[in-house]
């Protein structure tokens, strides 16, 4: 249901407790789609439906070839193909599709803090991996796998960051904290980048309501862990404050 929202426009992210489904962007009177720009965008107001059905198809699972990789960001400094600069930075939470020739889901992973994913369920053959995070480019690409010299492959990502039209005013800003691993279990981490001080760190349900709250001091490390053993499955956001800054990122919980 969509009645504890503020009013805005949405789009919507489902991601099924059954890592046997494919989750996605809500595309309204069809199967989730794996782009961002592709999803329905929902717009909340007074009048506006209280609820929508979300439909995944099931992953296809086949062979044991494996994919392994990271996917990071270009900040328009100049990237050279291939080379890892100092000017990019990790992607985390990005999604990782392995599709083949029916576009069909063969696998699919997130990106974890440091930007990296891994993707094991691959059979040979010809296959298009593609990648997407709301706020940037997709990106596609052929992988070719085989059981001999292709069995296990390393690819090296770089999204563009997008100015996003339409929806800004809800996408989230995490672009100095990750929070790992997504989704989390029993517990998570936030990785900080660059931010020093006490932070007060506060987990929000999906109404706004703040169900935890806790410190942490960023001069004795730039990851703080947590317990979120007993917090129920699902979405919430992660709200960290410090003396210079707010910043926001999404928090994913699957047992």
């Amino acid at each position: 249901t969509l009645d504890k929202l503020v009013y805005g426009t949405y789009v919507i992210e489902s991601v099924p407790f059954d890592k046997a489904l494919v989750p996605g962007y809500y595309k309204e009177n069809d199967f989730v789609v794996r782009k961002w720009k592709q999803a329905t965008e929902i717009k909340i107001s007074e009048s506006a439906n209280s609820s929508i059905t979300i439909k995944h198809l099931a992953k296809k699972e086949k062979g044991i070839v494996k994919i392994k990789g990271t996917i990071r960001e270009k900040d328009g400094k100049g990237i050279v193909y291939g080379v890892e600069e100092e000017n990019t930075k990790p992607i985390a939470g990005a999604y990782i599709f392995l599709v083949d020739k029916n576009n069909d889901v063969i696998d699919y992973a997130n990106t974890d803090d440091i930007g990296t994913f891994a993707l094991n369920n691959v059979a040979a053959g010809v296959n298009t991996l593609i990648s997407d995070k709301v706020g940037y480019d997709s990106y596609e690409t052929t992988i070719e796998s085989d059981m001999e010299s292709k069995s296990d492959q390393n690819v090296d990502i770089t999204l563009d960051p997008e100015a996003v039209t339409g929806i800004e005013e809800n996408v989230i800003d995490n672009s100095e904290i990750n929070v790992f691993p997504m989704p989390a279990f029993n517990n998570a981490s936030i990785k900080f980048d660059g931010s020093k001080g006490i932070a007060l760190i506060r987990i929000l349900g999906i109404n706004g309501q703040e169900l935890k709250s806790m410190t942490a001091d960023l001069s004795l490390s730039n990851t703080f862990s947590f317990d979120v053993s007993n917090l129920a499955i699902g979405s919430y956001i992660v709200i960290v404050e410090t003396e210079f800054s707010v910043k926001a990122s999404k928090l994913i919980i699957s047992r």
